[in-house]
């Protein structure tokens, strides 16, 4: 499989990336918002050949990257899909110089906080019903990983 940056003429790309950010998010962002992060000072990266089966969106300000939105499609979970785009986004991130990453992760989201402790993630805070859930609100834990 393929991880390939997104540029705006990525029309298809795009489209499939916000469809899998539809079925994996609670609450999506609108397709112009999710569109634009393909734009300075976000980069957005997708996984796959003649479909996106995975993306991941960065924002880089200054030396410190936000891993704003990653999802997976549903039938590629299990396969290897969410490391390699986690290990995509520390190489950009290091490529680009960046001292550190954050992102913050669904406190109940186990699977995702434990691929990111693999790639050298720690937990730093804990945001106190920061996530709309099904049942009122969720915690969000903010994890932080030095990069140098």
């Amino acid at each position: 499989m393929t991880i390939q940056t997104l540029s705006p003429d990525n029309h298809e790309m795009i489209k499939g990336a916000y469809d899998i950010h539809k079925q994996v998010t609670y609450s999506p962002w609108s397709y112009a918002a999710f569109a634009d992060c393909v734009t300075p000072p976000y980069q957005m990266i997708a996984l796959g050949d003649a479909d996106v089966i995975g993306y991941a969106i960065i924002l880089m300000v200054a030396d410190e990257a936000t891993l704003m939105d990653i999802g997976v499609s549903p039938g590629a979970r299990g396969k290897g899909a969410g490391k390699a785009l986690t290990q995509k986004v520390i190489d950009i991130c290091t490529q680009k110089k960046m001292a550190t990453i954050w992102l913050e992760v669904r406190a109940s989201n186990s699977i995702a906080i434990n691929l990111y402790k693999s790639h050298g993630f720690t937990g730093q805070e804990v945001r106190k019903k920061y996530y709309e859930a099904k049942d009122g609100r969720e915690d969000a834990i903010i994890m932080k990983r030095n990069n140098f």
